[in-house]
């Protein structure tokens, strides 16, 4: 019989749902996905034991079947859970990295994306769009959808999205006069197919290689 696994991994728990497990996985508050882990992340907490306990049905550790923690078990377990974890500071530096990550991956989903670069006006062609099986954007774009809610600058938006694992495109050609440098995503963190499904790739006229300004 295949089991859900459940590891603990410093101050977080991975979690490998068998397929009775996997929608229950999804569902559970504070969790996300790491594609290239190919496992669900939560903090590793009190109440999300008690959450992964409670809704989790055919988890395995060493081999046995764990049933679901009934309250007087449960000072025990915390316990033994305590004594697994690691825990350690997160920097400020770290702080800023992950918050970039939750809004670029908020401003893809928000965002429609562009099939190509012709016939759009400046602003649209701004907008992010797949090339060469990778998402790619503008930092200027990017920076206007931050506008609202937080004042950064094209630099400082450029040295977050290198600090993702991003990486400077070749230039494309938006029309006779003018060319058009993107940041080119990592995967699979930004996989377009877990983002936006079925998008149409695009075939830009690629030039000569330069750094992003």
């Amino acid at each position: 019989m295949i089991l859900t696994r459940i590891e603990v991994e410093g101050s977080q728990y991975l979690v490998r749902p068998c397929l009775a497990d996997m929608v229950a996985c999804s569902q559970i508050r504070g969790g996300r996905f790491n594609a290239a882990r190919r496992a669900w992340m939560f903090n590793a907490t009190a109440e999300n034991a008690l959450l992964l306990s409670s809704s989790l049905r055919k988890t395995a550790k060493a081999d046995q079947v764990i049933n679901p923690f009934k309250p007087k078990d449960w000072h025990a377990m915390k316990k033994l859970l305590v004594c697994a974890c690691e825990f350690k500071d997160v920097t400020e530096e770290e702080k800023t990295v992950e918050g970039a990550r939750l809004e670029l991956l908020n401003y893809l989903r928000r965002t429609t994306f562009i099939a190509s670069l012709e016939g759009l006006t400046v602003e649209e062609q701004g907008k992010p769009m797949v090339v060469n099986g990778r998402i790619t954007v503008t930092t200027k774009h990017f920076v206007a959808y931050l506008a609202p809610t937080q004042i950064i600058s094209v630099q400082k938006a450029a040295s977050l999205l290198r600090a993702l694992g991003a990486e400077t495109t070749q230039r494309m050609a938006t029309s006779a006069f003018s060319r058009q440098s993107r940041w080119a995503l990592p995967l699979p963190d930004f996989d377009p197919q877990q983002i936006k499904p079925a998008l149409p790739q695009p075939k830009p006229a690629v030039q000569e290689k330069v750094d992003l300004e």
